[in-house]
């Protein structure tokens, strides 16, 4: 039996704060970090208020599709990479769309054409618009 602390959770989406989301049956939200869409956790909160939840990963119980290992050996540890354990497509697809989502929400984006050009091997993004 899994112990009442314990949540089991399947991620919906990653946030534009690169935290995974999942909502339970009644539509309360759960922010879980280093997580992909379609992963299933077993995680444990460690925040709670009104609007969300957020819960740390005990447990990685199934590995989403966009899921892969990460390059840096500290990525367990460290904040500064929080993405890097995304499949490389699904990543830069993710980017476009915040950016372009950002854009659009600001009505600057009419005809603008985003382009993502990889700079280095640890994923060092820069945004070119034409």
């Amino acid at each position: 039996m899994l112990d009442p602390s314990f949540l089991k959770l399947k991620i919906e989406k990653i946030s534009n704060q690169a935290l995974g989301v999942a909502k339970d049956t009644e539509g309360k939200k759960y922010f879980i970090a280093k997580t992909a869409p379609n992963d299933e956790i077993e995680g444990e909160v460690i925040r709670r208020n009104s609007k969300f939840t957020l819960v740390r990963i005990k447990k990685l119980i199934k590995k989403s599709q966009f899921r892969r290992d990460p390059e840096c050996r500290f990525f367990n540890n460290c904040g500064g990479c929080s993405l890097q354990h995304l499949e490389e497509g699904f990543y830069r697809e993710f980017k476009i769309k915040i950016i372009a989502d950002l854009l659009k929400k600001m009505e600057f984006l009419t005809k603008t054409l985003l382009i993502l050009s990889k700079l280095g091997k640890i994923h060092a993004e820069k945004l070119d618009y034409i």
